[in-house]
């Protein structure tokens, strides 16, 4: 969340929520917490706290600018959320392409290595032995992992492509 100066009816100032922000509250003018994707331009109505994209942009652009935010929700989703067991408690794993290749390429192998990981309640990723098992399990629940992030992502595009309005785009996350 972000804050926002809202003046008749358009964002005019934004600022981190960290902010320190006045709270007067006129008729033409207010202070708001907004969606982190409001930006300076986009429509607000203060009455019923609903924020819009800008509504001279071009529909294709919205489109174009939550494709990408999309796309990079995935790609945090790759880097942060592949938790396994395979070591026997839960371990965080990176998912991104260069990831995928490279266990792709350890389970083909059939060798015991050292892979990259971290334990859930530690803050550093490190190398950590696996056995040739364990990167063949490891590979088998990343197939699955990486599949169900393509299809939401491919999922929320198909909403994007099919929406009509501005409002109905922004409206979609994640």
């Amino acid at each position: 969340m972000q804050w926002a100066l809202i003046v008749d009816g358009k964002i005019t100032q934004v600022e981190p929520d960290s902010a320190e922000i006045p709270f007067p509250v006129v008729s033409v003018w207010a202070w708001r917490k907004v969606d982190d994707r409001a930006s300076v331009g986009d429509e607000y109505d203060v009455a019923s706290d609903v924020w819009t994209a800008n509504p001279g942009e071009p529909l294709d652009a919205v489109k174009f600018r939550k494709i990408d935010e999309l796309h990079g929700a995935m790609n945090t989703h790759l880097q942060t959320q592949f938790i396994s067991n395979v070591l026997g408690s839960a371990h965080q794993y990176d998912a991104e392409i260069h990831d995928q290749q490279n266990l792709m390429g350890l389970h083909l192998a059939g060798v015991d290595s050292t892979y990259r990981c971290r334990a859930v309640n530690e803050n550093i990723k490190q190398e950590v032995p696996h056995t040739a098992a364990q990167l063949t399990s490891l590979y088998n629940e990343g197939l699955v992992f990486v599949k169900a992030a393509l299809s939401n992502y491919r999922s929320k595009k198909a909403q994007v492509d099919a929406a009509t309005d501005a409002q109905t785009v922004n409206a979609i996350t994640w």
